[in-house]
């Protein structure tokens, strides 16, 4: 099996597994963007999404709006009142350019039309470190790295960048609730194989995967880190990437967002 996240390990990988027997035997884990996002975003992708074939999203966990403890916001209305009363506006971290944090935060600027500067780093870590210490405004990360800091009282939770709200903080409101929809952006993990495994070996391996993510003690443990179990058919989990494409290719677009 071949794991994956967004980037060149991805397209490595993502390349391992296209060039492989269409016979289920490699298995590709990737992050749902390796699907619907890579293709869009790097000039010289060298494969599609139609290259793989879906077999269930396993996981996804929700993003979450996050501000220094100082922060004299205290909920999103009043972030974006904050950005509209300054002439440089606020400034946000990301993940790196691309990433479900960058690609809130374009959301988050064309939602409200404030200004928002995009301060990239490396990787959750070093963001969350400016983010506590006050020299960025805001961040959109994962909760299963940002959850700490705001148990903790180093962070402050705004809202939950979902559909749904987080069992983990259950009454802080999604960004829609907080009266900004749209900007929402779970990270998800998938399974999937080269196109062109027949149909009964993508159905058994879906049978297979769901059946062990739906056991109770694995399940409690997925749950436990602040992951949802979706488990779903390779159907939903095709319409669930297309989705996120077309969502992610607007984003993109009017961002100008470009990686070589």
């Amino acid at each position: 099996m071949c794991s994956s996240d967004l980037g060149a390990t991805g397209i490595i990988a993502a390349e391992l597994v296209r060039k492989a027997p269409p016979d289920g035997h490699m298995i590709f884990m990737p992050a749902t963007g390796m699907l619907s996002l890579n293709p869009i975003l790097f000039a010289k992708n060298p494969y599609e999404t139609r290259d793989f074939a879906p077999v269930t999203l396993a996981v996804s966990t929700p993003h979450l709006l996050v501000v220094p403890a100082s922060s004299p916001a205290n909920s999103v209305a009043e972030l974006v009142a904050l950005a509209r009363s300054r002439p440089s506006g606020l400034s946000y971290a990301s993940q790196g350019t691309a990433t479900a944090g960058h690609l809130l935060g374009e959301l988050f600027r064309s939602r409200t039309q404030a200004r928002f500067e995009h301060v990239p780093y490396k990787g959750s870590g070093p963001g969350l470190i400016d983010t506590v210490a006050g020299r960025v405004d805001f961040f959109f990360d994962a909760i299963v790295s940002a959850g700490p800091f705001v148990r903790d009282g180093r962070l402050k939770l705004l809202a939950v960048a979902s559909a749904q709200r987080a069992p983990q903080f259950a009454s802080v409101p999604t960004m829609a609730e907080a009266g900004f929809p749209g900007v929402e952006l779970d990270a998800a993990f998938g399974f999937a194989v080269v196109a062109g495994t027949p149909p009964a070996i993508v159905r058994r391996l879906n049978e297979e995967i769901v059946k062990a993510l739906r056991e109770p003690t694995l399940n409690r443990n997925l749950v436990e880190q602040g992951l949802r179990v979706v488990a779903n058919t390779p159907e939903e989990y095709a319409a669930f990437i297309q989705a996120q494409r077309d969502m992610l290719t607007r984003v993109i677009k009017d961002a100008n967002i470009r990686l070589d």
